[in-house]
């Protein structure tokens, strides 16, 4: 009896300290678990007060960066260019003429001033009384051309009486003009040759630099109205 009474005993003694180990581990856990969520809360506190900070920072006006550091984009100075209809179509489709009220062929448009469509429409010529397009556009070149020889040989022929009435001999000195009676000219035979020359000149340059443009058309295979509508509205 008394070693069974001493066994219970040693039995007792070891469930209460089992049992004291477990509640020092839980309040062991527990303290841990108190000290994370204090360590949490006061990360969290420490963070909202940084930014805080910042914010108040950034509200200042001293504190936000100047103007000048910002990147400036291009202001747009001009309206955006308008897409015609007649730039969404192909070389080969086929369109409705507003103006007309009839299908509109290929790479034609509308004439204002003759009222009618114009196949391969270029410009409309005022010296030419006529509409410049695919059935006559050969023969606007050739009047270029015959234009500028002609502007050519007036400037040729004139250039040299210009020279002469222009020169510095011209009525500066008595004497030539004594030893010269033949070639003293009158103001009425001065003014149309200086008028001649001067006309010739300035047309025949004009003519030339509008027959290059219209040489660079026909060797790029556009009109007058394709060239500006790819240069100023598609770009």
């Amino acid at each position: 009896q008394r070693a069974l009474r001493a066994a219970a005993a040693a039995d007792a003694e070891q469930q209460q300290r089992q049992q004291q180990q477990q509640q020092q581990q839980q309040n062991g856990n527990g303290d841990s678990s108190v000290t994370n969520v204090d360590s949490a809360q006061s990360q969290i506190s420490t963070n909202a007060a940084s930014n805080g900070q910042m914010n108040e920072t950034q509200l200042q006006p001293s504190a936000r960066p100047p103007l000048s550091s910002l990147p400036s984009t291009p202001a747009r100075t001009q309206p955006p260019p308008r897409l015609y209809g007649w730039m969404l179509l192909g070389p080969h489709e086929w369109g409705y003429c507003n103006y007309s009220k009839q299908p509109k062929p290929p790479r034609s448009h509308y004439d204002h001033v003759m009222k009618c469509l114009c196949l391969n429409m270029d410009h409309y010529c005022p010296w030419m009384f006529n509409v410049v397009g695919y059935f006559n556009y050969r023969y606007f070149c050739n009047f270029l051309f015959y234009v500028f020889l002609g502007m050519l040989y007036a400037a040729t022929i004139t250039f040299y009486p210009f020279y002469e009435i222009t020169g510095t001999h011209k009525h500066h000195s008595r004497k030539w003009q004594r030893e010269h009676p033949d070639e003293v000219r009158e103001r009425e035979q001065e003014t149309p040759v200086v008028f001649a020359f001067m006309i010739s000149l300035s047309v025949g340059i004009a003519v030339f630099c509008l027959l290059s443009f219209h040489a660079y058309l026909v060797f790029t295979a556009q009109t007058t109205i394709e060239f500006h509508g790819e240069c100023f509205f598609v770009k």
